[in-house]
């Protein structure tokens, strides 16, 4: 669970989760405001509703010489006070309470009648003349400001329609009949509120707790969708952490399946890339540990052999004995240092003493040098240089060494008789050095390994056909190092058709001038 709680996923869920809640809080409250606004317009226009019917129901209640009839007063505030929820009471010019909606006590006081505070007046106006005053005690109190908009309690209509009928002869009896309000049974105490309109706030509250449900249930469902996305989006990951942790373990063989074209693909991809390279490596690795033993124990054996027949006395230590020892030392005094040369540039720490000069002047230098050699072997060796060759900046023994290295390999490969041409051309912002032998050539799927550490086209790696297979590779690193490149191509010459693949190879050095 520790470890889960720490997890990539956690931290996306948690974050998802805090947007969802952010947005269904947002969403929830503005919804709430808005809603409850609207309740409190629709409840403030039902109230001053309310309070028009209810002045009209009064006014109706009054006859022709402006008395109310009492038969009709009283359950009309009643009927009144049971669908509003409010206590109602009818006072005279004077203050004296005419009736009410609740049970009071004769001459009672609309002051005793109401105990709370929160009382709504509004006068009972009738053709003109003012009779008396509503009293009302509602649960909400309706602001002073929407009452001003109901004009005063003006006739009703059962009194304008009397009052047409008043002629010579004086007016005729009023109707005996309620007009318009029942007559209900008198609801005492709190069992009037059992009948009353339900509450807006309710409705709110219903409304609110609907929200409440819908967010938790919204919630709950992203909760879900997000982990289960969150999985199925990070189980690449944790099968590139399995493969990582079996790779640093040493299983390069292993790869994970890539799917898709998103940013995890990418990384399956990439991993799997890495991963091939380092099996590559390790192969190599494997391959120079057991190149460098047998490049080691060849000479140490025959060292071995030598001192070891000297020392019980089976041979005498004449010159050509230690002449065969000097040789087999140098040899290895050259592995080693070939070795050591190539870990310093791989490490960076081989210090470069950059000089300007002629390339041409360089590979002349060099060719001398190895004229004995050739001459020995009756290998025609040649040097053609271009006679415009800009100044370039070079480390001169380090490129010596390079040029060494490129007319050795030439003259081991090529037979007696053969041919080693060196040239040395100037390009665009740059000079170029090759060297062409007739040798047997190489095969062309090798070609992109002749660079390797102790890669040699030889499998049985014979001294008489070259060295151990690291002088192409100090070409490499010296050429790189200087900031240009080196390649190799084969066959360069013709068969007697006159087609390709006659063999010869041109190791070909290019350097920024």
């Amino acid at each position: 669970m520790s470890d889960w709680l720490h997890s990539l996923q956690f931290r996306l869920v948690v974050g998802f989760v805090s947007v969802l809640a952010l947005a269904l809080a947002g969403v929830g409250f503005y919804a709430s405001y808005a809603t409850q606004k609207e309740l409190d317009a629709f409840g403030e226009d039902v109230e001053v509703a309310r309070v028009a019917r209810l002045e009209n129901v009064v006014a109706d209640t009054f006859d022709l010489e402006l008395e109310p009839r009492m038969s009709l007063l009283e359950p009309a505030l009643r009927n009144a006070a049971q669908l509003f929820g409010w206590k109602i009471a009818v006072v005279d010019r004077h203050g004296n309470m005419i009736a009410g909606s609740h049970r009071y006590d004769g001459e009672m006081r609309a002051e005793t009648f109401f105990k709370g505070p929160q009382v709504t007046r509004r006068p009972i106006m009738v053709r003109g003349r003012l009779l008396g005053e509503i009293l009302f005690e509602s649960p909400y109190p309706i602001p002073h400001g929407l009452l001003e908009s109901i004009p005063y309690t003006i006739s009703s209509e059962a009194l304008r329609i009397q009052s047409l009928t008043i002629g010579e002869d004086g007016p005729r009896p009023p109707r005996s009949e309620p007009t318009g309000i029942e007559e209900v049974e008198s609801i005492e105490g709190d069992s009037a509120q059992n009948q009353v309109e339900p509450q807006l706030s309710q409705l709110a509250a219903s409304f609110n707790r609907s929200l409440i449900w819908a967010g938790l249930a919204a919630g709950a469902a992203g909760i879900v969708i997000i982990s289960l996305t969150t999985q199925r989006t990070l189980a690449p990951v944790h099968t590139l952490t399995r493969a990582a942790v079996a790779l640093g373990r040493g299983d390069f063989s292993m790869r994970v399946p890539v799917k898709g074209r998103d940013e995890v693909g990418e990384l399956g991809r990439t991993f799997n890339n890495m991963a091939s390279q380092l099996e590559d490596a390790e192969a190599v690795r494997r391959s120079m540990t057991a190149d460098v033993a047998h490049e080691l124990r060849t000479p140490l054996s025959n060292l071995q052999g030598y001192l070891e027949a000297i020392k019980d006395g089976l041979i005498e230590p004449d010159a050509e004995t230690i002449a065969s020892l000097h040789s087999q030392v140098l040899h290895l005094s050259h592995l080693v240092e070939d070795l050591r040369l190539i870990a310093m540039m791989e490490a960076g720490a081989l210090r470069m003493d950059m000089t300007s000069g002629d390339l041409g002047d360089i590979a002349d230098l060099t060719v001398d040098s190895f004229m004995p050699r050739a001459n020995e072997r009756d290998i025609a060796l040649a040097l053609t240089r271009s006679s415009d060759l800009p100044e370039i900046s070079v480390d001169q023994t380090r490129i010596r060494q390079v040029i060494a290295n490129l007319i050795e390999n030439a003259i081991s490969y090529t037979p007696e008789g053969g041919r080693v041409d060196v040239d040395v051309t100037a390009g665009p912002g740059e000079v170029a050095l090759s060297v062409t032998d007739t040798g047997p050539g190489i095969p062309g799927d090798e070609l992109e390994y002749v660079f390797d550490r102790l890669y040699r086209v030889d499998p049985s790696r014979s001294h008489a056909t070259g060295g151990a297979g690291l002088g192409l590779t100090i070409v490499r690193q010296l050429v790189e190092a200087h900031g240009g490149t080196v390649s190799a191509e084969s066959p360069v010459h013709s068969d007697a058709s006159g087609v390709g693949g006659g063999g010869g190879t041109r190791f070909t050095v290019r350097l920024p001038a």
